[in-house]
């Protein structure tokens, strides 16, 4: 014989409140709803608290467990309590018959909307605003969201205004009673008179808006940014999805992004290069930075401006710069003595 008292947690002498509480403890976490479900254990669990919460089935029990069980002394009537249980209820459908009080029913949310938006390197690296036009669901206009037109409701002919409908099924012991929402008016307990002709009862409706986009500093190819609510609007009220953006980066004419540093090149003359001399590098913020290099610097390796790279949360990276040698046109005096001294 199964010890209900053991199963539940609490002691032969619990009230029936205790009982209730314990109940609904172990269902939220064995219901097979939840993330550390368990239908066998739930199974138990309902089971000794349809025994202990009814006063006659528990007085029976008791008897039983005191005195031993000898089959064929509990009736039918004792089995009748495990069909008309919570096995096929949810969570809140259990909170409510629990405590005597709805939770408010969760409406279904907007859907999210995902988009590509392209980039200039600077764009993503310092941040930027941008206006973008998105299709997308927003609130019907005619009936402000209510799908009824003129906002004129009648009591749902299917609950009878109660939200839920009661379906009772018959089993060789007993009953099974399951409560569900009413799928006619979603729980509402009303139903339009007449629904808009605009979004046909929906409450929404499509339309191209434009939206402007604060983009943060950093982000990176591929990335996803979102805006919570930006998505489509939620039908009958239901709150909104979020929008997705994407981020995609334009090639830049300039510089090449390696992780969070970034190459470029500078044409260097390349006297300059053998003697020595002072020359203008670009940055991402548009700037130049004046850098002096010294006589006969290799080109084989970049030179390295620190902290003038790509950010990101980490800290920003460094500036490569590759020095590409230009060779300028030889005054034909110049260019014979040259020759006089490569010959020597």
């Amino acid at each position: 014989m199964e010890d209900y008292y053991e199963i539940l947690g609490v002691p032969p002498d619990a009230s029936e409140e205790e009982i209730k509480k314990a109940f609904w403890r172990l269902a939220k976490k064995y219901h097979p709803d939840s993330p550390t479900g368990d239908a066998e254990k739930f199974k138990k669990i309902n089971e000794a608290y349809q025994v202990l919460s009814d006063k006659r089935k528990r007085a029976m029990y008791d008897q039983q467990r005191r005195f031993g069980f000898s089959p064929g002394t509990i009736g039918t009537d004792f089995f009748d309590s495990f069909f008309e249980d919570f096995s096929t209820l949810g969570l809140d459908e259990i909170f409510e018959n629990l405590f005597g009080f709805k939770k408010k029913p969760q409406k279904e949310k907007g859907g999210n909307i995902n988009v590509e938006l392209y980039l200039t390197l600077k764009e993503a690296a310092f941040g930027t605003e941008k206006t973008i036009n998105i299709e997308r669901f927003v609130i019907c206009p005619d009936c402000q969201g209510t799908g009824a037109k003129e906002g004129k409701y009648k009591i749902c002919t299917k609950c009878n205004g109660s939200g839920k409908i009661k379906e009772v099924k018959s089993f060789i012991f007993g009953s099974l009673t399951q409560i569900t929402t009413c799928p006619i008016c979603e729980g509402s307990g009303k139903i339009p008179e007449t629904y808009c002709p605009k979004c046909q009862g929906r409450g929404i409706v499509k339309k191209i808006t434009p939206l402007k986009l604060q983009i943060p500093p950093g982000v990176e190819e591929e990335s996803i940014v979102k805006f919570i609510g930006e998505g489509d609007a939620g039908p009958k009220g239901a709150p909104p999805g979020d929008l997705l953006i994407r981020i995609k980066l334009k090639k830049d004419d300039i510089f090449e992004k390696v992780g969070r540093d970034l190459k470029t090149k500078v044409k260097v003359n390349i006297l300059k290069i053998w003697f020595g001399g002072e020359i203008e590098i670009p940055t991402l913020e548009g700037s130049t930075i004046k850098y002096k290099i010294d006589p006969e610097t290799s080109i084989s390796n970049p030179i390295i401006i620190k902290n003038y790279g790509f950010p990101t949360k980490s800290g920003r990276g460094d500036l490569l710069v590759y020095l590409e040698p230009q060779f300028p046109k030889i005054p034909k005096d110049l260019k014979k003595l040259l020759e006089e001294f490569k010959n020597q």
